[in-house]
């Protein structure tokens, strides 16, 4: 086994995660942020961000670092954009069917984010369809294949 494929193992024609290990090939395509900048993320800015594109903090860490205090309004945007807030929260409708991918190269988001997410999910009794797949980044491109044939699965039910 390589440097770069420390984490990640083969047996049998089976691919499988060392979670103990750490995975030395990922490495993050976005810089860590405790507030986002309107030439930084637009995407981000649209549902975090102020009218003005001003750096807006959305993190107390981003906020204390900034000698600022998030405000009520952010906090809520910021609640309202968390799914694990409304899964088993008696006052939110959760859909009956999940398809979940996270890449196996993705070097944004943690494994434990989706893993976390689906099982949370999973424990509240939804039908959860969740993959981490091989050799695919945070850009994704996941087979669309597989997500209409799913989608047709569920539907013909």
């Amino acid at each position: 086994m390589t440097k770069k494929q420390e984490g990640i193992l083969v047996t049998r024609g089976t691919i499988g995660v060392v979670w103990e290990k750490p995975i030395l090939f990922r490495r993050r395509s976005l810089k860590r942020m405790g507030y986002i900048t309107a030439f930084g993320s637009p995407c981000r800015m649209i549902r975090i961000g102020d009218a003005t594109g001003s750096s807006v903090n959305f993190t107390e860490y981003g906020a204390a670092a900034n000698g600022v205090a998030l405000s009520d309004e952010i906090k809520h945007r910021v609640f309202l954009m968390n799914p694990m807030e409304f899964i088993c929260n008696p006052k939110a409708t959760n859909a009956p069917h999940w398809y979940v991918r996270h890449g196996a190269r993705d070097r944004d988001t943690a494994f434990p984010v989706p893993v976390v997410f689906a099982t949370k999910l999973q424990n509240a009794g939804l039908d959860v369809d969740f993959l981490l797949a091989w050799n695919r980044p945070h850009s994704g491109d996941y087979a669309l294949d597989e997500v209409f044939d799913w989608i047709r699965q569920i539907t013909s039910r």
